[in-house]
């Protein structure tokens, strides 16, 4: 299983906010607490999103909480790793009785795929914690 990431997709979480099960801004904190997630807003103490940021951190909480519950909603690494070797099985899905022209597109078309599968990979892997810090199995 290849590591390789295409884009530039930022974790939602750090490794400390992870290891604390924690996000916290200026306006919002958010704390893993058990199977509940509480998110206030920390200037008038009620729930808040402030920006996308904000929204990134709670997706990628919610999914703990899910992963917590084992519902299989949840996304998870083996996910990540699924999507990423689809993408690598698929440049190899090529005839080799055909003529060039046809199997020029079809590598063409392969590799777009691929690229699609891996930029996903990233999207959801950018939910979860740092390999290191949190069991998934």
């Amino acid at each position: 299983m290849s590591d390789e990431k295409t884009t530039d997709i930022p974790p939602a979480l750090s490794d400390e906010q992870w290891a604390r099960g924690e996000y916290r801004t200026i306006s919002v904190r958010a704390t893993l607490q058990g199977q509940s997630l509480e998110i206030v807003d920390r200037e008038i103490h009620e729930p808040g999103i402030a920006d996308v940021s904000d929204a990134a951190a709670l997706v990628a909480l919610l999914n703990e909480l899910l992963r917590r519950f084992d519902d299989p909603r949840a996304v998870t690494r083996q996910h990540v790793d699924m999507l990423r070797a689809a993408a690598f099985r698929i440049e190899q899905i090529i005839p080799t009785d055909i003529d060039r022209q046809w199997r020029e597109e079809k590598s063409s078309a392969n590799r777009e795929t691929r690229s699609q599968l891996l930029e996903l990979a990233d999207v959801f892997e950018s939910y979860l914690p740092p390999e290191s810090s949190v069991d998934e199995s």
